[in-house]
């Protein structure tokens, strides 16, 4: 391994760890940044309002459901960038491009965190309503396998996109 491509590796590994660090000290407040986007999506897709509720999160009070910290999506932006992290830095090229993946593996795991935990909500509050709990099927533990199925689906999408995007350019691909 070049060391131009370690230190690419290194930064994306600090990058996760600030994120995890900020994710673990931040409140409600300080998340506006992956909340209010997520709130606004799953607010359209199902038509009624999300109003932000100062300490809590982002409340529907029709479905009763609260987007809050722990609905974030931030330890599957961390997963997120390293996956877009690993598979960028494989790419040659110069430090500027290296610099530049560190970029786009943060723009694309923000973006793929804030649509994927969208698609992860709405799924939640459509089982939510559809009341499936019973027994040994708690609704903790449809919540808990929701998310693990959504999150999962949503690293391999992103997978192959990344993949789409990291692959080296033919002269027939271009034309």
């Amino acid at each position: 391994m070049s060391r131009r491509r370690a230190v690419t590796l290194a930064s994306i590994v600090l990058a996760m760890w600030g994120l995890k660090r900020h994710y673990a000290d931040a409140g409600v407040e300080e998340l506006r940044w992956i909340l209010w986007p997520t709130a606004q999506i799953v607010a359209a897709a199902t038509g009624t309002p999300f109003e932000m509720e100062p300490g809590a999160g982002y409340l529907s009070r029709e479905h009763l459901f609260l987007i809050e910290k722990s609905c974030a999506g931030i330890n599957f932006m961390i997963a997120a960038l390293g996956l877009t992290g690993l598979v960028l830095a494989r790419e040659r090229g110069d430090g500027r491009r290296d610099l530049g993946n560190l970029g786009r593996g943060l723009a694309l795991s923000y973006a793929a965190a804030v649509v994927v935990n969208s698609i992860r909500i709405l799924v939640a509050i459509r089982l939510a309503s559809a009341d499936l709990a019973g027994g040994w099927w708690t609704a903790a533990r449809i919540h808990r396998l929701e998310g693990i199925t959504v999150y999962f689906v949503g690293l391999l999408l992103l997978d192959r996109v990344v993949r789409r995007l990291a692959a080296p350019r033919t002269a027939e691909a271009v034309s």
